[in-house]
């Protein structure tokens, strides 16, 4: 009985011992699974409760601005929409709506729960994104730091706004220096529909001597300069842009994509209204709007009317409307245009064209020199104003069309305000409306109405005639100086004021066209542009020993021709005779008819050795060349490979010369010179 008794205590022992285990192991696993979801609950992000000071900007990406941060909203329906995202300086360091680097179209991506990332779109594959990195380090990410009550996600972008390069930067603008972000301030937020656009102030440092804003104000070299920058983060429509295909014959479109290359262009369902800074000389808005004009008739005649306007800029001009501006730079010279495009289907998007300070200089030497002949408006003061405005239509004709589509396109100015056939037929092509159910019918179809264009001309004129146009102005315009220096006085190039500036620029432009003539030897050319290439430097290469000379110039000490010369000889020599030249040339050379090592030497070597006749005395520039000559020939032989083809060639013909050179020295009546060709003859 009693063992029976044990033996029921001792299994009922067991069973409440089973029974507490369970128990036990179920709060344990009850309680980690309740920690696991406290943890999850804590980390996912939790609705954000605005301050009484919060404000509110609606629209497709609303923003909240509370306690000094700025937070925008990603509605779930945006993730994985495309936004154009750039920036421009309003304000500062001379700069007045002048745009800046920015990284341009960008695909909302939702990284994880707790991230979103704006990935740039690669433009070589539309299946290909590239992430936007932060100086090259990590994955441009925003944490999501709350949610809204509609679910959406906020991000915080104070610190790009205020700080960051990565959505913006201004490392191209050199004068601007380091960023004192402690300083930086959001000035304004404006939202319409899917475009948000960020006023904000950063403070960088800037050089003093550039940076005198007034005789009471001077800003010491550690200090900082306000900057104020606009960035816009714009919605895109959710289909992209009907493409256009590239075409061989119409090389001068700017394109987007590799495999499938697409007409890079605007979408024209309204115009485009090019807003001129109200900062802009108002004296020559009208130069601004003949500009634009010439291109809207242009596309007037391939079915669309009005498509280009120009209006001053205003305040009431909705943030939408505002995708072009023209403004005035006011601290350099240079003129350019920057657009921005959609890197898959090549739809323009945004664009700037900024005139620099030099388009109201009037016209340098740099326009008159690359004339066909000098214009008469050079010596003549009362043209000046005339050229201002030709000046300034034509640099706005010139960066419209690029803005427009058009890479390289003319360049336009006095005398030239016509648009050039090879201009219409690429906007035309880009812009006229064509039939056609896919984008190749369209280009066939397109391609039958460009025959009733006027074709870009095929010049049967020289290639190098421009050059030699160029050159001939400067032989005249010295001419000119010496018969009446103060004839050109008022047309010095960036406001000079010194007889010597207009010399050195004009020599120095001779030089560049001969270095541009001897370029012909530098890579795989034919025969015939080979013969005239080499006829032409050297006839402008002895030429320059008296016409490049003058009395005026040299009487007052200001300079010599060899010095503005020296640099240009040296290149169009080690061009010329280089052994990369010559062992093209001893290749092609078997080929019947072509232009072979021999004819090249002896072209060069019989001109500036007067076809070795020993009664012609060199001047010192001649004398120079011949000099040059020698050296350079003497580096072809010991740069060559050792017996290789090439340096027995040189070595038989530079051995030639150095006996025709002691013919010369023995016949030559002159002591001095007789004593010169000893030298070169024995120079190693």
């Amino acid at each position: 009985m009693n063992y029976d008794l044990n033996m029921y205590l001792r299994k009922t022992f067991i069973v409440l011992l089973l029974l507490l285990l369970v128990v036990a192991c179920y709060a344990q696993t009850s309680a980690q699974t309740q920690s696991k979801t406290q943890t999850l609950a804590s980390s996912a992000p939790k609705e954000v409760v605005w301050s009484a000071m919060a404000k509110t900007y609606g629209g497709d990406l609303p923003v909240h601005v509370d306690s000094g941060h700025v937070y925008m909203e990603i509605p779930q329906a945006y993730i994985g929409r495309h936004v154009l995202i750039s920036a421009q300086v309003d304000r500062g360091f001379g700069y007045v709506s002048h745009f800046i680097h920015s990284i341009g179209v960008a695909r909302i991506q939702l990284q994880d729960a707790q991230t979103i990332s704006f990935v740039a779109l690669d433009k070589y594959d539309k299946s290909k994104t590239k992430p936007i990195n932060d100086a090259g380090k990590q994955e441009m990410v925003f944490a999501i730091v709350g949610r809204t009550n509609t679910g959406s996600a906020l991000i915080d972008l104070t610190e790009t706004l205020l700080a960051g390069d990565n959505w913006f930067d201004v490392k191209a603008q050199n004068e601007i220096r380091e960023l004192y972000p402690e300083l930086s301030s959001l000035l304004d937020v404006k939202v319409h529909g899917g475009t948000t656009q960020f006023s904000v102030r950063r403070y960088y440092g800037g050089q003093a001597e550039d940076k005198m804003l007034s005789s009471s104000m001077i800003v010491l070299p550690d200090a900082s300069l306000p900057l104020d920058i606009s960035c816009r983060v714009q919605l895109l429509p959710k289909e992209l842009a009907p493409i256009r295909l590239v075409h061989k014959d119409l090389g001068n479109l700017s394109s987007q994509g590799n495999t499938v290359p697409v007409v890079c262009r605007w979408v024209l369902k309204e115009p485009i209204v090019f807003y001129v800074d109200s900062l802009f000389p108002p004296q020559y808005f009208g130069a601004v709007k003949a500009g634009v004009e010439v291109w809207n008739k242009v596309l007037a005649n391939v079915g669309i009317a009005n498509a280009l306007q120009v209006q001053r800029v205003s305040p009431d001009i909705g943030l939408a409307q505002q995708r072009a501006y023209i403004s005035f730079s006011m601290n350099g010279g240079k003129s350019e245009s920057m657009v921005l495009c959609h890197p898959v289907s090549g739809e323009l998007l945004r664009c700037w064209i900024c005139l620099g300070s030099s388009v109201v200089s009037g016209k340098g030497l740099d326009y008159f020199l690359l004339q066909s002949q000098l214009d008469k408006r050079l010596y003549n003061h009362a043209y000046d104003e005339e050229l201002v405005q030709e000046g300034i239509q034509g640099v706005v004709m010139s960066l419209l069309a690029n803005v427009l589509g058009v890479k390289n396109a003319a360049d336009y100015g006095p005398g030239a305000l016509q648009p050039t056939a090879a201009d219409v037929r690429a906007l035309a092509y880009a812009y006229a409306l064509a039939e056609g159910d896919t984008p190749k019918e369209e280009q066939t179809n397109l391609l039958a109405c460009l025959s009733a264009l006027p074709k870009a001309s095929i010049s049967a004129v020289s290639p190098f005639m421009k050059r030699v146009h160029v050159m001939e102005n400067v032989l005249e315009l010295i001419r000119r100086i010496d018969r009446n220096p103060a004839v050109v006085g008022n047309k010095q190039r960036n406001n000079g004021t010194s007889l010597k500036s207009i010399y050195r620029f004009a020599v120095g432009m001779y030089g560049r066209q001969l270095e541009a003539l001897a370029e012909t030897f530098s890579a795989e050319r034919s025969s015939q542009l080979q013969r005239e290439s080499s006829g032409l430097l050297i006839k402008y290469l002895l030429m320059a020993d008296e016409g490049l000379y003058s009395k005026v110039i040299t009487q007052h000490r200001l300079t010599t021709m060899s010095e503005e010369m020296n640099s240009s000889i040296n290149r169009v020599c080690d061009i010329l005779l280089n052994d990369v030249a010559f062992t093209r040339l001893l290749k092609q050379g078997k080929r019947a008819g072509a232009y072979t090592a021999n004819e090249h030497f002896d072209s060069i070597v019989n001109a500036l050795f007067f076809h070795f006749d020993a009664e012609k005395c060199p001047s010192n520039y001649q004398a120079n060349l011949q000099l040059r000559c020698i050296e350079a020939l003497n580096k072809l032989v010991k740069g060559a490979p050792k017996r290789s083809a090439e340096q027995l060639w040189a070595q038989q013909r530079l051995s030639v010369l150095r006996k025709k050179l002691g013919v010369m020295a023995q016949k030559c009546s002159s002591p001095q010179w007789k004593t010169w060709y000893v030298l070169l003859q024995k120079r190693r």
